[in-house]
């Protein structure tokens, strides 16, 4: 009870909304450090279902859907990339009393992440995955310039990363805006080499619990704690603290000193929590719409049509191909796409007795 009152200390920051951007680790500064697909024990955990949004993560979750942080922004007919492939946006969901974005895409996705219905996530172990900042300058207590406490963000180099943690508690916010609740996870240095904090800048990656064999998806990446300061003086700065404990925390308007006796108050990250948004996220998952219809190719005559489906076009979605056999004729003919998409042709070629069309 006494660590969740020294937590609340910190919790105030999360309404103003300190967005992050990177996985950070307490145990090493190497830029390369898991920016790599987790393996072993860990393998399947959630890096297959991210995807770059913007310079910030989604994560797959339907068909033709992808989850996110709404404090990113973006706009209908920005590109999500996932796999290496583009998926234009044609439509945005805002769950209203918290920061959840769900979007729409034109085209279906391979696969994407189960969801997390279980009842209470505390205790539970978490990766976590970000983009971007390195482990920056360290921080020192403010009585002690020996003493090290943490780091600040480093530069930003755009790099997948991943991290793992504890959910320790979760905080039920309530206000005119915000009647939600966040996965807390702190930076307390006892997580092995891969305990991660997450760093200023923006959020959006996705955190994943383990069900049985199954990784699920079970936050948000929201905000951190933050920012800090030595004084009551300025606007503070940015870091990842294992021991906050004499700093003050907060903004230029008003700054809170951390205090507590032996025991250490480290910094932690939270998450917009997803199993209490399932009936809202199942629903648009689930409802029928525009983008999952595959394109068809038509074919006329003229540019003013009569158009016609092309009965023997061979549809490869995965390539977003269309493969028509040529038949010998003299007359022009004119080819389009129809969709509910706004698909269109990328290039055409001719190649073992079929005409190719690419499309995006």
């Amino acid at each position: 009870m006494g660590r969740f009152l020294k937590m609340g200390i910190l919790m105030f920051v999360l309404l103003q909304g300190c967005p992050i951007r990177a996985v950070l680790f307490v145990s090493t500064a190497d830029s390369t450090h898991n920016t790599q697909p987790p393996s072993g024990a860990l393998a399947g955990s959630g890096w297959q279902w991210q995807g770059e949004w913007k310079s910030f993560l989604g994560t797959v979750v339907g068909p033709n859907s992808f989850l996110t942080s709404r404090h990113l922004g973006g706009t209908v007919g920005d590109v999500f990339v996932f796999r290496g492939v583009n998926y234009q946006t044609i439509g945005v969901y805002d769950d209203p009393v918290s920061d959840l974005r769900l979007w729409k895409v034109c085209g279906q996705f391979p696969d994407y992440a189960p969801l997390y219905d279980g009842p209470d996530e505390t205790g539970a172990q978490v990766i976590v995955f970000g983009r971007g900042n390195q482990r920056g300058a360290p921080v020192f207590a403010p009585d002690n310039p020996e003493e090290l406490r943490g780091w600040k963000p480093g530069a930003w180099d755009g790099r997948w990363r991943w991290g793992t943690n504890q959910v320790i508690a979760i905080l039920k916010i309530h206000d005119a805006e915000w009647a939600v609740g966040f996965l807390a996870m702190d930076f307390d240095e006892h997580g092995g080499g891969d305990e991660a904090h997450l760093t200023g800048g923006d959020s959006g990656g996705g955190i994943f619990i383990r069900v049985g064999t199954e990784w699920k998806l079970a936050g948000i990446s929201y905000a951190v704690d933050g920012n800090f300061n030595t004084s009551t003086n300025g606007n503070g700065f940015p870091a990842a603290l294992f021991d906050a404990r004499g700093f003050y925390v907060g903004t230029e308007e008003k700054w809170d000193l951390v205090t507590g006796s032996s025991t250490v108050i480290p910094s932690a990250f939270y998450g917009s929590r997803v199993s209490t948004k399932l009936h809202w996220l199942r629903g648009l998952i689930e409802a029928s719409g525009p983008g999952l219809t595959p394109p068809v190719l038509q074919s006329g005559s003229s540019l003013a049509g009569p158009f016609l489906a092309e009965p023997e076009a061979l549809l490869d979605s995965a390539k977003r191909q269309i493969r028509l056999p040529i038949t010998p004729s003299t007359a022009p003919r004119f080819f389009r796409l129809s969709s509910d998409c706004p698909w269109k042709f990328m290039q055409t070629q001719h190649a073992e007795g079929f005409l190719i069309f690419s499309y995006e």
